[in-house]
């Protein structure tokens, strides 16, 4: 804790701390950054000088100090009080006088709709007012989304008039510091909001005054409370939907017309209160949908208007990452402390934020879209309008036409990789302006308006006839079956553009791949991939005042740092105001004899265990895995998990076992489950080998085996505690094809410039040992919890090779607590599997078994 304190406390610092998984990683994490946040606002209070706070730093501090100390206690009492006392009553003013306005915009409003009621509007015009582009001035400052104006009820008046207020507003209420907590996945943010309701931060203690007000930021498609849009599946489709009613948009041509969002519109004094409720107490997204579900408020707007004023803010990496969704959620970085959790992903999570990928069939929608648009719309369009989205057009029908051309012809691979400039080239759009047309497409917003209109348009051609689909076949209309996998037409449009701000990027950030469809199924693609993550995750570290990256396991620590932010590897004694790294890993907390990892270089026959890519189809490597796998079973307890380098090979060695019998002798000690390549089966995968590996704990060596894949779904994110994972097998070492295209193109690039020599390799070993980490840290997930992992593969270390005290590279790149404790056998296979005996006899004889 008190290094990440530290971390918060330094500006200008680059933190990653390694804590295994069941030490109380995120509780320190939370009591640390909550706690700084807690001094810093005590010390405002009491009149503190605090140092990176003071404008005229210039020994005005050290002054100001020294004339405080001379003043009696009870004036410094009084003092605090007072500015204690005047902080409260500016909030109170602001949040009433931003109430009050709310109440005038609702009578307003009120007002405005009786006027428009009585006055109706043809459906010719309706369509223009709701599909029609604004006129665009490509040299004027456009107004960015606001979230006061999806909130508004048709008054483009009203916030003029208050946009200074407004913004006085949230610049008041808005926390000195804020602490921003990224993770992966909505559920792993709920659990931090479990971890903080046990904290005197989190109202574990009533009334306190330490409790820190917290927003959890997410989606539309999470939080929507409408029926009417929830049913529409998609998140594209919730999107646009939410962006139509919260403008109060209705739908001409539908029997009902919903004029706004009933949980948004004439719902400003609901959605304050919710905002206020999710401020006064501590909420995980599904608590705070309920909520606005009862008071019938929308969580999704009252979750980014209290966002400003949140001590804590939680939200998904990706929502973070990506500049113009920051800008969009309204998140300041300036002054802000941003900790990324479970960081070993944070490399990809930046790969996949600033990706871009288009599918053949999408391409051709959105032509498809874009002809009907301008078609209907080209005599009320500007010209500007025109020109921008005819060169739109141009630039999709190239695309269409290069990717048709690419999947046609067999003779290509079936991923080519080609520059930016060379990609355009072959389109014959290198001399369009990307900059420009990224930025029309982004502050004119007409996507959405081409996607809502294509997907009416779509919705008027395939009408239902009393609940049964029609399609038009020539001049006729039969009904067809719905097809549930359909995707919307929306997404297609947000797709395009996406590539289109990815193509505005320089030359030397990413390339663009084609990609031929599959015999499989998979689509005719093209897809931007980035190539440094550093070059889009800069902009976040230099912005925060400190970025701390804290895991389970982030070995190999100095690769992953060098991803995100290389410059910190050359300071070894940083200039005033450079960034400075600080790291720390912190050893687990069980009993040293609780796990024991063994690194086996040959089997019972004596057959060396090498699986490198060359050698690893060899059947006697496969036929002594076997072996190895079968007399674990028989001595180790409950379930094992086996863990393969890729779904190909584990399908290579359960063939082989399958023929020779040695699967069949495996199923008499324990049962065998493989992973499921589909994931909607993956659930009850885990369901029957919970189940084997229960009905297994009656006997002494019952229980189930688990064949699994590195990288994936049961490699990360799963807990395998107790019983569930006391055998953990690593198979070789899981190396990416160094011939892939995507992959050659970002080591070549991290190998660019001068002193990058090797750190393209370091970032391919640094992929393979931190999938091994991974894996391998599915089980231990408890200060009581034990287990052993066998790991199968010479490059761990020969027999006898650990006699001097040296390590392998793959060896030293283990998480420390577990390289610690790893143990290479002096004399054979046989020390080996004596020693996986008499430690699980000894576990069983310490529980009284």
């Amino acid at each position: 804790m008190r290094h990440i304190y530290d971390a918060c406390e330094r500006r200008a610092t680059f933190g990653a701390f390694e804590s295994p998984t069941g030490t109380g990683k995120t509780l320190s994490v939370l009591i640390a950054a909550m706690s700084w946040i807690d001094d810093r606002r005590r010390a405002r209070l009491a009149g503190t000088k605090l140092d990176d706070e003071d404008d005229g730093r210039d020994g005005a501090g050290e002054t100001t100090k020294s004339a405080e100390d001379d003043e009696p206690d009870w004036l410094r009492e009084y003092d605090a009080k007072r500015r204690k006392t005047d902080a409260d009553e500016t909030r109170a003013r602001l949040r009433r006088d931003a109430e009050t306005r709310l109440r005038e915009k609702i009578r307003g409003g009120d007002a405005r709709d009786s006027a428009v009621k009585n006055d109706e509007i043809d459906k010719h015009t309706a369509e223009e007012r709701e599909f029609l582009a604004d006129e665009y001035d490509s040299g004027a400052e456009n107004a960015k989304e606001d979230l006061r104006t999806l909130l508004r009820d048709g008054d483009d008046e009203s916030d003029d008039d208050d946009a200074h207020a407004a913004k006085e507003e949230d610049d008041a209420l808005r926390p000195a510091q804020q602490v921003i907590l990224c993770s992966r996945t909505h559920s792993q943010l709920t659990q931090v909001i479990g971890e903080l309701k046990r904290t005197v931060f989190g109202g574990s203690v009533a009334n306190a005054e330490e409790q820190v007000a917290v927003a959890a930021v997410a989606g539309r498609a999470q939080l929507c409370v409408n029926p009417a849009v929830k049913s529409l599946g998609s998140a594209a489709r919730i999107n646009e939907r939410c962006l139509d009613m919260s403008k109060g948009k209705a739908k001409p041509g539908e029997k009902t017309k919903i004029k706004a969002c009933p949980y948004l519109s004439k719902r400003r004094k609901a959605m304050l209160e919710l905002k206020e409720a999710a401020l006064a107490k501590p909420m995980d997204i599904e608590d705070l949908a309920k909520l606005g579900e009862s008071s019938r408020a929308c969580p999704y707007y009252a979750a980014r208007s209290a966002l400003p004023e949140a001590d804590l803010v939680l939200m998904p990496y990706a929502s973070l990452l990506h500049a113009d969704t920051r800008e969009i959620l309204g998140v300041k970085l300036e002054n802000a402390v941003v900790v990324f959790d479970e960081a070993h992903n944070l490399v990809d999570a930046v790969h996949n934020s600033y990706g871009a990928a288009v599918t053949l069939n999408q391409l051709s929608d959105v032509n498809d879209m874009l002809t009907e648009y301008v078609e209907r719309f080209k005599t009320r369009l500007s010209a500007n309008n025109l020109r921008y989205l005819r060169t739109l057009t141009n630039i999709t029908r190239a695309f269409v036409k290069v990717l048709a051309k690419e999947t046609e012809d067999e003779s290509k691979p079936q991923k080519r990789l080609t520059t930016l400039n060379d990609f355009l080239f072959e389109c014959g759009q290198d001399t369009v302006n990307m900059f420009s047309l990224r930025r029309y497409l982004k502050e004119s917003k007409v996507a959405h308006k081409i996607a809502s209109y294509g997907e009416r348009v779509r919705s008027g051609e395939n009408m239902s006839v009393d609940g049964v689909k029609m399609e038009t076949i020539g001049r006729t209309k039969v009904a067809v079956a719905p097809d549930p996998n359909a995707a919307p037409r929306v997404g297609a449009v947000h797709a395009l553009t996406s590539l289109i701000d990815a193509l505005a990027s320089a030359d030397s950030d990413g390339r663009m791949i084609y990609e031929r469809a599959t015999p499989e199924g998979d689509p005719a693609t093209l897809r931007f991939v980035l190539l440094d993550a550093a070059s889009r995750f800069k902009r976040v570290v230099e912005q925060a005042r400190s970025v701390i990256l804290v895991g389970g396991t982030l070995a190999p620590i100095p690769e992953l740092v060098a991803q995100l932010f290389p410059d910190l590897q050359s300071q070894t004694a940083p200039a005033p105001g450079a960034r400075q790294l600080k790291t720390f890993t912190c050893g687990h907390i069980i009993p040293r004899d609780n796990l024991l990892p063994i690194a086996l270089s040959a089997g019972p026959t004596g057959v060396a265990l090498d699986f490198t890519h060359g050698a690893r189809a060899d059947v006697s490597v496969i036929d002594e895995l076997g072996r190895i796998l079968l007399n674990a079973c028989r001595v180790s307890p409950g379930g094992a998990c086996v863990f393969f380098p890729s779904f190909k090979y584990a399908d290579e060695v359960y063939a082989r076992w399958e023929s020779t019998g040695a699967m069949a002798s495996i199923r008499g000690v324990k049962d065998v489950y493989r992973e499921p390549r589909d994931a909607s089966t993956l659930e009850q995968c885990l369901r029957d080998y919970a189940a084997s590996v229960s009905r297994g704990a009656s006997t002494r060596n019952g229980g189930a085996v688990l064949l699994c894949v590195v990288g994936g779904k049961l490699s990360e994110g799963i807990n395998f505690k107790d019983e569930l994972g006391r055998l953990v097998v690593m198979v070789g070492l899981p190396y990416a094809n160094v011939a892939d295209a995507e992959l050659k193109a970002r080591m070549d690039h991290l190998d660019t410039g001068p002193g990058n020599q090797g750190r393209g390799r370091a970032y391919y070993e640094a992929l393979c040992m931190r999938g091994v980490n991974q894996s391998i840290g599915r089980a231990i997930r408890h200060v009581g919890d034990y287990a052993c992992i066998l790991l199968c593969d010479k490059r761990w270390g020969a027999f006898g090779s650990a006699t001097n005290g040296s390590r392998t590279k793959a060896a030293k790149a283990l998480p420390e607590w577990i390289e610690q404790r790893l143990v290479v056998p002096q004399r054979n296979y046989g020390e080996a599997h004596g020693r996986v005996a008499q430690f699980f006899r000894a576990r069983e004889a310490k529980q009284g078994h």
